[in-house]
C-alpha cells in the first residue's frame, strides 16, 4: 500500500446493479471477447455495487488499492483486471483507491463481480479522463469478467437493467439485448450457501443450446415473470443443480403460490412478487429470515453517479 501520496487530483464514483441469470447458454467467439459470452435471460437487482475512485499522485509507478465495504482486499481479481487495463491508457505514475460498496453477498449468483467491474470502469474512465464511451467502459468489464472467467453475459445484463433477454452472446454494443421494464415488483432471494461460478461455466451442452434458445422465444412472446421463473426452474432442473435446501425452499414458497428457481450460479432461491405480496412471503420464509434479501427491479443499467 501507498503511504506518500499528494492530496486527491480526481473522485468518481458509479452505481451498477447486481443481477440474476435464469438461464443461459455460452456461446464463445474465440477471435474475440467481444463477440463472446452468453444468450439467456436474466434481471438486474436495485441493490447493487456503488464504486467510488480516488486518484492521486504518486512518487515513482503505478499503485492501487482495493477494500469491500471497507475491508481491504488482495482478492478482488476482477477489478484488479480492469485497473490494469485503465494503467495501460495512462502515462505518469498515480496511486488509485477504490472502495466497493454492495449490501448484497459475494459469491451467490446475484452478478456482484460483474456489478463490481463495470462500476469501477465507468469510475476509472471518469476519474483518469481516458476518454472512453460508456460502451467501452462496458466492454472492458466485460472482457475483465471473460478472462477471469466469473461470468459471461453479467456485464451487458446489468449495463441495461430490467428483465432482459439476451438473443446474440457478446459485450454491449456487440451483444443483442431485449430490456423488459418491470415496475411495482420486487426480487426476493434467499442466500443459503456460495458457490464459485467457475465450476459450472463450462457445464452447458448443445441440448441446453437448444433450450435455451426455445426458452428465449417463448419469453419473447410472453415478456411474463411468472413465464421468466418458470421457466428458469425448469433449466436449473435440467441442469441438476437444485439442492435439497434449494428444493425444500422452492417447494415451500410453492405451496403458497409463488413460483422459485435458484440463481445461476449460487445456493440462492429467487422469486419475483408485487410490491404488496412481499410482506406475505416474508411470512412464509420466516425461518430464512436471515437468509433473505429483498430488492426492486434496476430498470435503469449501470450508470456514473454525482460526486460531491
Amino acid at each position: 500500500m501507498l503511504r506518500e501520496v499528494s492530496s486527491p487530483i480526481a473522485v468518481s464514483c458509479a452505481f451498477s446493479p447486481c443481477h440474476i441469470t435464469g438461464f443461459y447458454h455460452k456461446m464463445m467467439d474465440y477471435s474475440s471477447d467481444l463477440k463472446s459470452g452468453s444468450i439467456g435471460a436474466g434481471i438486474s437487482l436495485a441493490e447493487g455495487v456503488s464504486t467510488r475512485v480516488t486518484v492521486n499522485e504518486a512518487p515513482s509507478k503505478n499503485t492501487f488499492e482495493i477494500s469491500i465495504n471497507g475491508a481491504m482486499t488482495d482478492a478482488a481479481i476482477v477489478s484488479q483486471k480492469v485497473i490494469g487495463d485503465y494503467v495501460r491508457m495512462i502515462n505518469r505514475p498515480l496511486h488509485i483507491s477504490v472502495y466497493h460498496e454492495t449490501r448484497i453477498p459475494v459469491g451467490f449468483g446475484l452478478g456482484t463481480s460483474g456489478a463490481a467491474a463495470l462500476s469501477l470502469s465507468i469510475s476509472l474512465n471518469d476519474a483518469l479522463r481516458t476518454g472512453l464511451s460508456v460502451v467501452e467502459c462496458a466492454q472492458l468489464a466485460h472482457s475483465a469478467e471473460l478472462y477471469c472467467k466469473t461470468g459471461l453475459g453479467t456485464v451487458i445484463s446489468e449495463f441495461t437493467g430490467g428483465l432482459e433477454l439476451r438473443t446474440l452472446a457478446g459485450a454491449p454494443g456487440i451483444g443483442r439485448i431485449e430490456k423488459i421494464p418491470i415496475f411495482g415488483m420486487s426480487v426476493v432471494a434467499i442466500c443459503l450457501s456460495p458457490i464459485s461460478t467457475s465450476q459450472y461455466i463450462n457445464r452447458l451442452d448443445d441440448k441446453l443450446t437448444i433450450k435455451t434458445a426455445n426458452f428465449l422465444k417463448q419469453l419473447e412472446l410472453s415478456k411474463s415473470v411468472n413465464d421468466f421463473l418458470r421457466l428458469s426452474h425448469e433449466f436449473s432442473t435440467s441442469l441438476k443443480i437444485i439442492g435439497g435446501r434449494c428444493n425444500s425452499v422452492i417447494q415451500l414458497l410453492g405451496s403458497y403460490g409463488f413460483i422459485g428457481s435458484v440463481a445461476l450460479f449460487g445456493e440462492t432461491v429467487f422469486t419475483i412478487v408485487p410490491n404488496n405480496e412481499i410482506n406475505s412471503v416474508l411470512q412464509i420464509l420466516n425461518d430464512y429470515d436471515d437468509y433473505c434479501i429483498v430488492a426492486d427491479v434496476d430498470n435503469v443499467g449501470a450508470r456514473l453517479l454525482k460526486t460531491t
